[in-house]
């Protein structure tokens, strides 16, 4: 009875199409089927339990792959330059993703990372050109270098609690984000971070402290153009460090509309500064919309086919057009700007 796939067993067999792996094997050697060029789909048993490195490495035609849900670690290089594969569904329990796990995978759309990770390695997601959407667990510590490099689709990260430093060209040359959220314990940013990233417009730092950072973490056209958003307490913090101080539009969190991510569409709020969840949530009076390039506009100006961000992070197309009182009152930000 075979019990484990040997290490380079079907490394480079250009005409294996498909493979399906029978019960009772519980392992799947490093390099096993790596640079099998017409490969398209595998079919893992439950009883896997260990996944080589680079097992699918290079095998540009996979489309199809299940991970059993015994596996606890990606390890590395295991799906690089694999350019068909859509998606991956990753097990509840894996705690690690290794360096360079999807390297070049340029046709996962999104990735739904279990909350059971703390670790991801250096340039695991990088080059994922289309992937539009990623959550980083709360528990992981570092956002290593390179991670989520030319992920050109990416429009928005949340930065957990947990993680303490961002790597060097963690983010580099995602060309479309358009904000981040980082939070509190963070302490250090690693050079380039976010260069390349050219259509940043709101970018929030909830650490009391100016992270440390190493020099150009930001292009110089996001320097004149984006809003920083920190704790009221530290804005001359932020006024005087090096590199935040570059930044032109530098506002407390408090007291401006609260940040919110965005992708192609509008960000709906009350009067009160809380954001509309959903289009039947508005009211006559005064609603303000806060638009992708970061200016406002007057709730009449929402029509149907406009799109809205709601609570669960997803887009709703406006179905309704809908009709409100002229308003009355003047609605004034922190930064002089009135509607």
């Amino acid at each position: 009875t075979i019990m484990a796939v040997e290490d380079y067993a079907f490394y480079n067999c250009d005409s294996l199409m498909s493979v399906v792996i029978s019960e009772r094997v519980s392992r799947i050697g490093n390099s096993s089927f790596s640079k099998c060029d017409i490969l398209t789909s595998v079919d893992l048993p439950e009883s896997v339990t260990d996944l080589g490195e680079g097992v699918f490495g290079r095998c540009p035609k996979l489309f199809s792959v299940n991970i059993p849900s015994k596996i606890t670690e990606i390890k590395a290089r295991t799906f690089e330059y694999c350019e068909s594969l859509p998606y991956v569904e990753l097990p509840e329990g894996l705690t690690h993703i290794g360096g360079d796990a999807f390297f070049d995978c340029m046709s996962i759309d999104s990735v739904v990372i279990p909350e059971s990770v703390h670790s991801i390695g250096e340039s695991a997601f990088s080059g994922c050109r289309m992937m539009s959407s990623i959550n980083i667990p709360e528990g992981m510590t570092e956002i290593k270098d390179y991670t989520f490099a030319v992920c050109w689709k990416l429009n928005s990260i949340i930065i957990p609690k947990s993680v303490s430093r961002i790597g060097r060209e963690a983010f580099y040359n995602c060309t479309g984000l358009q904000s981040v959220i980082m939070q509190e314990n963070l302490k250090e940013i690693g050079a380039k971070a976010f260069m390349g990233c050219g259509k940043l417009s709101k970018i929030v730092c909830y650490a009391t402290v100016p992270p440390k950072v190493e020099n150009a973490i930001f292009a110089s056209k996001v320097y004149e153009t984006a809003q920083l958003h920190v704790p009221e307490a530290s804005l001359d913090s932020y006024k005087t460090a090096d590199e935040w101080s570059k930044f032109f539009n530098i506002f407390d969190i408090e007291s401006c509309v609260k940040p919110v991510m965005h992708t192609d569409g509008a960000v709906v709020y009350d009067l009160q500064g809380n954001r509309i969840s959903n289009m039947g949530a508005l009211k006559k009076g005064v609603n303000i919309v806060l638009m992708p390039d970061g200016t406002t506009k007057k709730i009449q100006d929402v029509k149907k086919g406009d799109f809205v961000l709601t609570a669960d992070g997803t887009n709703q197309e406006v179905m309704e057009t809908f009709s409100f009182e002229k308003p009355t009152i003047k609605f004034t930000f922190d930064d002089n700007r009135t509607i």
